[in-house]
């Protein structure tokens, strides 16, 4: 993505890497046919849809932000976040802040080295319904390693550092970026504007995990806490990124767009370039 400028604001995509998933990741339950419809040309030759783990780098004024900050060692592909941020000239002690969207292992992957402080200078944020749901479930060995381990070693050393701030689901972080409620993928899982005005970016960081969910409103991930609440919480961001004709981004969307109501549901508008 070139750099997107909204006044004070400018915004890139840094990709921490990539990976092949199924089809019936993005869509559990659903029917083969349908979903062999629905992804007809979408898929690779092994019958695969790859998966790109998208972070933000922010600078608004002289403030560098970090959203989220991919998968680190977790997944196969992906361990690139560094080099992403290098190529744009950043080095980790230069981030001011990282702001968490919500915990999930692709979120939090790139947060320590070594169960040290990747952005040791930095001020760490995520909503404290987020960590609360998060700390309970893993003090209480509810979870699977594949969840537990990266918070084990991401987030907790983060926590016990001192370093991790609680803020509310619709907290104001800095002039032109602010939180926005968005449960359902996770508890306290949020979407981030960006912008000042009428100029404005929606990032949705998992609202939606591919461009096919702002068509299918109640299509769940397996990865999906509450459906109920995430088919409501697409319907009330996109219906207001449609009717302002807001720039969108997500975590797992190759590129930003725009969106256009289509029905009951929406259309992912790809931006050009």
């Amino acid at each position: 993505m070139q750099a997107t400028s909204l006044s004070a604001l400018d915004v890139r995509v840094v990709r921490d890497g990539h990976d092949p998933k199924p089809p019936e990741f993005f869509a559990a339950g659903v029917p083969e046919p349908e979903l062999s419809r629905a992804f007809e040309g979408l898929v690779d030759e092994r019958g695969d849809v790859v998966l790109p783990y998208n972070c933000l780098l922010v600078r608004v004024a002289s403030e560098v932000v970090l959203i989220d900050c991919g998968f680190g060692l977790y997944g196969p592909g992906a361990g690139r976040l560094e080099r992403a941020l290098a190529a744009e000239g950043v080095e980790p002690d230069d981030i001011d802040l990282v702001l968490l969207t919500h915990a999930h292992p692709d979120h939090i992957g790139g947060l320590a080295v070594a169960g040290r402080p990747r952005f040791s200078g930095a001020r760490h944020v995520i909503t404290r319904e987020e960590w609360e749901f998060w700390s309970s479930a893993l003090a209480g060995g509810s979870l699977p390693p594949a969840l537990a381990t990266p918070l084990e070693e991401q987030l907790t050393p983060i926590e016990q550092r001192g370093i991790l701030e609680l803020v509310a689901t619709d907290a104001e972080l800095l002039p032109g970026l602010r939180l926005v409620p968005a449960a359902g993928h996770t508890p306290g899982h949020v979407a981030v504007s960006i912008g000042f005005g009428d100029q404005t970016l929606l990032y949705l960081a998992d609202t939606v995990i591919h461009p096919l969910h702002f068509e299918h409103l109640r299509w769940s991930t397996i990865g999906d806490h509450d459906v109920r609440s995430m088919a409501e919480t697409r319907e009330r961001l996109l219906g207001q990124a449609a009717d302002e004709n807001l720039l969108v981004a997500a975590a797992h969307v190759w590129q930003p767009g725009r969106v256009s109501r289509s029905g009951a549901a929406f259309r992912f508008l790809p931006a050009s370039g």
